[in-house]
């Protein structure tokens, strides 16, 4: 993954004396998923409150048999992917995947229409106007062709796809890895994936800086760089960074699993 997680899981052993009202069984089922090498007891869980087998924000039950997004956070009544999801959502508004949240001249670009402005690779294009209270704002103007060649037409596209290989290129060779997709077919990829995220289906933004990450997208790797991956196409997929780091190293179907649950009890519009 190329996005940096600052909410890696929680996997460091886990010292009793600081569960101090927990019950003796969530401890020990605890104490074993920190080593899935040794046996698991089940009698234990047998033990555990109802309310202590199921995740308080998605409702689905607790895997303690192997390493798992919906295990159990040892520090509170989630599993780790709604912990995750709660602390990237502590700066979310209740709508995901919408352009309008980066409408400001430090995610725009200027378009090849003279004038207007738009995300990198996106086909929606901006005026800027001002405000009668005198602030800067953009406005929708129209929407025009989502081609390759349309892109190859806009420097800053350009500028923005090859910024995306070079960072790709960094992190192989800082792997160790082999294979870097060639800028011809990472532009024609990542044209193709018509902003939405291949985990969750949400439409999200390109851009060159920093912002919100339930909005923003990035490429991520289906095979890690660390375990033998490579970055050619056929390895890569377009996620929202927010979503990419709760997936972190889980599978792609455990993240769909715990995904679907979420999205029932969700509070926030998911916009696909």
């Amino acid at each position: 993954m190329l996005q940096p997680d600052t909410t890696d899981l929680e996997r460091a052993p886990v010292a009793t004396n600081q569960i101090t009202e927990a019950p003796s069984a969530i401890v020990e089922t605890t104490q074993q998923l920190l080593d899935l090498t040794e046996p698991l007891n089940t009698g234990a869980l047998s033990n555990l409150p109802k309310d202590h087998l199921r995740c308080k924000a998605c409702n689905l039950p607790y895997v303690f048999n192997h390493y798992s997004i919906s295990n159990r956070h040892w520090r509170g009544a989630t599993c780790l992917g709604c912990n995750k999801l709660e602390d990237i959502e502590s700066s979310c508004i209740n709508s995901i995947g919408d352009e309008a949240r980066h409408l400001n001249s430090y995610h725009l670009h200027p378009s090849t229409k003279i004038g207007l402005y738009h995300f990198p690779l996106s086909p929606s294009n901006y005026i800027k106007q001002t405000s009668k209270d005198g602030k800067e704002e953009y406005c929708h103007y129209a929407t025009y062709e989502h081609t390759v060649e349309a892109y190859t037409r806009c420097i800053h596209c350009i500028e923005f796809v090859k910024r995306k290989r070079k960072t790709l290129v960094k992190a192989t060779q800082k792997s160790l890895g082999r294979g870097v997709a060639g800028f011809d077919s990472l532009m024609e990829f990542m044209v193709n994936s018509n902003g939405t995220c291949a985990l969750t289906g949400i439409k999200g933004s390109w851009s060159s800086f920093p912002g919100d990450p339930m909005y923003l997208l990035s490429l991520d790797h289906k095979v890690p760089l660390c375990t033998g991956g490579s970055s050619h196409i056929d390895n890569l997929q377009v996620t929202l960074q927010g979503f990419n780091n709760v997936k972190g190293d889980y599978t792609t179907e455990d993240f769909k699993i715990w995904f679907t649950a979420i999205k029932k009890m969700s509070k926030h519009e998911l916009r696909s």
